[in-house]
């Protein structure tokens, strides 16, 4: 049972999964998207050409679910994976977030003891130049 009627929007379907495909592919080999984040965006390429060739399993299942049209259901899995790339997302910018204040707290730690390293220096020269100024003073 072939549920694309119409072989253009077939052939249109495959074509952009292809694309999706390589462009995806791209990202990772120019160092644009790592490639733990590509994987989903990898599989659901993959799944958007599979359903493409054969979209009859994912209709058929659709019905045994008790979607009346297939397409309500592709839409339904569709949102689903977007809401876990979402979370998958706000999970990584939080952990970020989290990385980020700890290198700030870090970076604030160490300024302060450089400047307190930079002041006890310029004590101990201040010292000297008066131990030396008062020895001078003495002399003469």
């Amino acid at each position: 049972m072939m549920l694309f009627t119409n072989p253009v929007l077939t052939i249109v379907v495959i074509v952009i999964s292809l694309c999706f495909l390589l462009f995806a592919v791209w990202q990772v080999k120019h160092g644009k998207l790592l490639l733990r984040y590509s994987l989903i965006w990898l599989f659901l390429g993959g799944l958007l050409l599979v359903v493409a060739l054969w979209p009859t399993p994912a209709f058929e299942l659709s019905s045994i679910l008790g979607f009346n049209v297939g397409s309500n259901f592709i839409f339904l899995i569709a949102v689903f994976f977007l809401l876990l790339i979402a979370l998958s997302h706000a999970q990584a910018i939080s952990k970020q977030t989290i990385q980020a204040r700890k290198l700030t707290q870090r970076l604030a730690i160490l300024e302060k003891c450089r400047r307190d390293e930079a002041a006890a220096k310029d004590d101990v020269l201040n010292n000297k130049k008066l131990f030396v100024v008062g020895e001078d003073d003495h002399k003469g």
